[in-house]
């Protein structure tokens, strides 16, 4: 975890894994944001 990524760059990942981050959805994208939120340690959401 040597460089934190922006929320930004936390965003794009986040559609690359699953199209419905308009809605910035940490909780409605469950099945790939959990395991993106134990990444980040939680620091962005």
């Amino acid at each position: 975890m040597e460089n934190k990524p922006t929320k930004e760059q936390y965003i794009e990942e986040k559609r690359l894994f699953c199209g419905c981050c308009r809605c910035y959805g940490v909780d409605r994208c469950d099945k790939h944001a959990q395991g993106l939120r134990d990444l980040l340690g939680k620091k962005l959401i």
